[in-house]
């Protein structure tokens, strides 16, 4: 049996007394292969890491020791990425005080339980753990701020030291929401000027070199008194202006990506990772914010291969890959040195792969329903104040009229519009036989109020009303 309800019936019905804040982010259309370049970027890093092994065991060509001794550089194409990400997500959305807190609400729930749980696995293998390390040093760390302090560079790379990028990324999101909106107002000669001129102190200034290690003792004086996030800050915003720019000529600009650019592009950066070292590499910026750009536009080999459904999922999972590297291999090490030698040495080879398999299953075990991470920009969970769950309103089935327990108007303003009919039987239907019906509210933002099983819940916002 089907009963019907009339859009007249439920008029006024309102879910809320309170406004619903919009959504955060706008329906952009994916961009993949900018997700599967970031595993080969987070690879590239932990082959840096994996160098030092390789060498004492197997014989190294000195062009593939100079590539991989320049892995750390990789840290500057994630910055890129990171701005221009968070550029083409975020621009026109983020100019209100209440919509930066949702912002930076989303940049925590995004970044910060992947790296607590570096901190906790790595905790036994730090250096100076569990009683060496300050309780200062400790504390910047569960704070993300380890690397704002330019007179104890030291403390950077403190507990697990990859993490330090991730310093420089909260200074980096806590910057963002200010100056997005005064670049969004800049034409677009002055976005060109204004990348031109990043690009020229990240190549003069060699700022992809600087990180951890000894580069303050041969800096600039001033750089000795300014923070690495400051001194990084460059390559964030390098990404944040081309991603203006790409936003401003997409929809007009129905041009794939070049061939002529990608592969010249891909040739000259491993060119540059393999002959030169140290201050020399720092053009490889150049080459690195082409390739952002040309992949983020599509269609060539290069962008459908890192399209691909094994590279996008690679790519979601790259960032514990970049951030776990530390203690996953750390624990496979020791669980493996209790073994005998031969088996000592597999673990030791098969480290790479149990933290990518790892890396996998936790990005996978993050995602809800919609197959997006939580809090990396998409819907993801709502927040308290948008998932109202309302007290339960069903139908009187034999009469087919709304129950008195049904919502109460609130809102003389709001108007609800609903389908004509409801799925109600005897029995509880099958689930694939189920077509809940959805009364959108017009008001502040959208809401789902599925009343196929009884109760109306306010759950994920819908664009298209």
């Amino acid at each position: 049996m089907r009963w019907s309800l009339s859009p007249e019936t439920l008029e006024g019905v309102v879910a809320s007394s309170s406004p619903v804040p919009p959504p955060l982010t706008r329906r952009r259309r994916d961009l993949p292969a900018l997700t599967g370049v970031r595993f080969l970027a987070a690879w590239y890093v932990v082959m840096f890491h994996a160098l030092p092994g390789l060498a004492r065991r197997y014989p190294v060509p000195k062009w593939m020791a100079t590539f991989f001794s320049n892995g750390y550089l990789a840290v500057g194409l994630f910055f890129v990425l990171s701005g221009f990400i968070l550029a083409y997500t975020y621009e026109g959305q983020i100019d209100a005080v209440g919509s930066r807190r949702r912002f930076w609400e989303a940049r925590f729930a995004r970044i910060y339980p992947v790296y607590f749980l570096s901190l906790a696995m790595s905790y036994w293998f730090a250096v100076g753990l569990p009683v060496g390390l300050p309780v200062g040093t400790r504390l910047a760390v569960l704070g993300m701020v380890q690397s704002w302090n330019p007179f104890h560079p030291d403390m950077a790379g403190a507990w697990n030291y990859p993490a330090w990028t991730l310093s420089a990324e909260a200074f980096f999101y806590i910057c963002f929401p200010f100056v997005v909106p005064w670049l969004s107002r800049r034409g677009d000669r002055a976005l060109f000027w204004l990348t031109a001129l990043l690009l020229l102190i990240c190549v003069f200034g060699h700022t992809p070199v600087k990180g951890l290690g000894d580069w303050k003792s041969h800096a600039a004086f001033f750089e000795r008194f300014v923070s690495l996030p400051v001194l990084r800050i460059p390559e964030f915003l390098v990404g944040v202006v081309m991603g203006l720019i790409f936003l401003r000529r997409e929809p007009g600009d129905k041009q794939v990506s070049r061939p002529l650019r990608v592969y010249p592009a891909v040739l000259l950066t491993l060119a540059v990772l393999s002959l030169f070292e140290h201050n020399p590499v720092s053009p490889v910026i150049l080459p690195f914010s082409v390739l952002v750009y040309e992949l983020a536009r599509g269609g060539s080999l290069l962008a459908r291969f890192l399209s691909t459904r094994a590279m996008v999922l690679l790519g979601g999972a790259s960032y514990s890959v970049y951030l776990l590297r530390y203690p996953v291999t750390s624990w496979t090490r020791l669980l493996f040195s209790h073994a005998s030698s031969r088996f000592a040495r597999l673990g030791e080879l098969a480290g790479p792969l149990i933290l990518v398999i790892f890396s996998i299953l936790y990005f996978s075990a993050g995602k809800n329903p919609r197959g997006k991470r939580y809090g990396a920009g998409s819907p993801g969970p709502a927040p308290r104040d948008r998932r109202r769950r309302v007290r339960s309103a069903t139908l009187d089935r034999c009469s087919g009229t709304p129950g008195p327990s049904l919502l109460r108007r609130k809102n003389e303003s709001d108007f609800l519009r609903t389908r004509a009919q409801f799925p109600f039987g005897k029995h509880k239907p099958r689930r694939a036989s189920v077509r809940p019906a959805y009364m959108i509210v017009r008001g502040a933002d959208y809401q789902i109020l599925c009343m196929a099983c009884g109760p109306i819940l306010c759950e994920y916002p819908v664009a298209g009303c």
